[in-house]
């Protein structure tokens, strides 16, 4: 982590949400006064973020990479196959995600 806090037993268990627009979500949330643990990640699959619920369980939100989106240094097929996963992913969300956000802060 960028505070230089360590993984340990325990202590990074967490939620996986996804979300549609994730930078969109993370203003809402700061402006909301919510606690973040980390930097946006972009990594091949997607982008993601760690935050703390109030009791101080961690909550990673998730956006799945589009279609349009290519990470560096992958390959066309990759991308592809990950496309066709971040599609079936996206299709999973919360049935409410303002009440799955408004219970992390």
């Amino acid at each position: 982590m960028p505070s230089g806090e360590q993984q340990k037993p325990g202590g990074w268990n967490r939620i996986h949400l996804i979300v549609d627009e994730l930078d969109e979500t993370i203003a809402k949330l700061k402006s909301a006064g919510c606690r973040f643990r980390s930097d946006v990640i972009q990594g091949t699959g997607g982008k993601q973020i760690l935050l703390e619920d109030p009791s101080g369980n961690l909550v990673e939100l998730f956006q799945a990479n589009t279609a349009a989106y290519r990470a560096p240094g992958s390959s066309t097929k990759a991308s592809s196959d990950r496309a066709a996963g971040s599609a079936a992913l996206a299709s999973f969300k919360p049935q409410n995600e303002r009440a799955a956000a408004e219970a992390c802060c």
